[in-house]
């Protein structure tokens, strides 16, 4: 065996441990009270004082930093992602692990020469260890025989990796696995030296508590900020809080614990983007979708047009959601697919969690306004956003209930009458056409145009 690859949606978490103190894989494992499913060695250390010597970061704190590369993987119990050091600290990481150096960014060859000699780089062979990332997958690499760093990278790359770091080379290279409570060693390195790091990965158990996952929804906008208002005066901030209590209780229904950064409009003030974020990552969420409806002006006549849906970077963890997610609803809304964007918004970049932000519709488009004051198109919308989520999570969609009736009609004698009627959504209160309600009713409906009103007649 030279590759081992773990699903993502099976891990558990993922821990970094020690960076101070050189202890052996058995030490370290027989230490921990939690078992983990796998431990690996986490990068070089300093021959002289056994520090480690790579960027990283462990319980929030930065042990070293500026020696090598700055690419490498941050997370916090879970959803590591490929990030660079500066990021890891901003974002508040609890782990950071840096390359030694870097192999393969966004699948891409980047060996990363700083502080590494030529030699070193492109010449020398060692026993690898190699920790890589795709959007399913994590994978470690670990050859049997010495390899060069750029024939490790080709390797890491043949194994699938998008991303990739050069964990160590030589006397150190450890593969561990648990079985039964034992240590067994997949790699084949036959030295056993102490290390100041080391990886531990925790895989769900099969029949045992699960982790349940974690999502906030975060409806934007509100209070004294509307957001956009369209030409008909509806405000984002109310079709954006429509949306995201629907989105909501179709992930409850699928098993996800969900986060609201809010449940109505707020009565005093605003909710800024940094108190949102809060919200996100003290509730150690696993993802944060944030809804709006779009406004900007990218044609003659000053409307846009179409659903769009924004993530962090292409590298970021939150891509393939916004993909999953914008897949699901052009595939149900009729409108204009105008793509997954990128761009370092505020939302996307405050939260630890992967983030993404969903245009659902332009509010500034008649047409569309009218589609986003629709109970049947929130409803729509809202249901395409969590079933994207959703399947991204590696979870069963639940479909709802197929609805018969939205009106229920009870006469004196407690008979009910059920039937379906047009309904409209306006800021949170239904509409419905009188017509359709009164002839349910057993009415006839006129239009009294000397008076200019509806009349009906009973």
């Amino acid at each position: 065996m030279e590759q081992l690859k773990i699903k993502l949606a099976n891990i558990d978490r993922i821990e970094l441990i020690g960076g101070t103190v050189r202890r052996t894989a058995q030490q370290v494992f027989d230490s921990l009270t939690n078992k983990p499913d796998y431990l690996l060695n986490a990068g070089m250390y300093d021959t002289k004082s056994g520090l480690t010597v790579c960027d990283t970061i462990v319980n929030g704190v930065l042990l070293n930093g500026g020696n090598y590369t700055d690419k490498g993987f941050a997370w916090d119990d879970h959803n590591i992602e490929p990030e660079n050091t500066a990021a890891a600290k901003a974002r508040g990481y609890k782990f950071f692990l840096g390359g030694s150096p870097s192999l393969l960014w966004d699948g891409v060859t980047n060996i990363d020469s700083k502080g590494f000699d030529n030699y070193f780089v492109s010449k020398a062979k060692s026993f690898r260890i190699g920790l890589g990332v795709n959007d399913k997958e994590l994978i470690i690499c670990f050859p049997t025989v010495k390899q060069t760093l750029p024939a490790f990278a080709g390797m890491m790359a043949a194994a699938g990796c998008r991303y990739a770091i050069n964990l160590d080379g030589g006397g150190s290279t450890r593969v561990m696995q648990n079985v039964n409570g034992k240590l067994r060693q997949l790699s084949s390195n036959k030295e056993n030296r102490a290390n100041s790091t080391w990886l531990a990965i925790y895989l769900k158990k099969a029949g045992g508590d699960k982790v349940k996952k974690k999502v906030c929804i975060d409806a934007g906008h509100g209070g004294t900020d509307p957001g956009a208002v369209g030409p008909n005066g509806t405000k984002e901030k109310d079709v954006a809080l429509q949306i995201a209590l629907l989105a909501r209780d179709a992930l409850q229904r699928c098993g996800i614990e969900v986060v609201m950064t809010r449940n109505s409009d707020i009565k005093n003030g605003r909710l800024v983007i940094a108190e949102r974020c809060k919200i996100a990552n003290e509730a150690g969420v696993d993802y944060l979708v944030s809804i709006h409806a779009n406004a900007d002006s990218d044609r003659d006549d000053k409307t846009g047009y179409g659903t769009e849906t924004w993530a962090y970077s292409k590298k970021s963890a939150g891509y393939s959601l916004a993909q999953a997610v914008q897949k699901e609803l052009v595939a149900v809304n009729g409108l204009t697919d105008r793509g997954v964007k990128i761009k370092e918004w505020a939302i996307l970049k405050g939260t630890k969690a992967p983030a993404i932000l969903v245009e659902t519709a332009f509010i500034n488009n008649t047409q569309e306004e009218k589609l986003l004051t629709d109970a049947a198109f929130q409803k729509l919308t809202a249901e395409a956003i969590a079933k994207g989520i959703v399947q991204h999570c590696g979870l069963a969609w639940v479909p709802e209930p197929a609805q018969q009736y939205n009106l229920k009609v009870i006469a004196i004698d407690g008979s009910e009458t059920l039937c379906q009627i047009e309904q409209e959504n306006r800021n949170g209160t239904i509409w419905a056409p009188v017509r359709q309600i009164a002839e349910v009713l057993g009415c006839k409906v006129g239009y009294d145009a000397d008076e200019k009103c509806v009349v009906i007649n009973r």
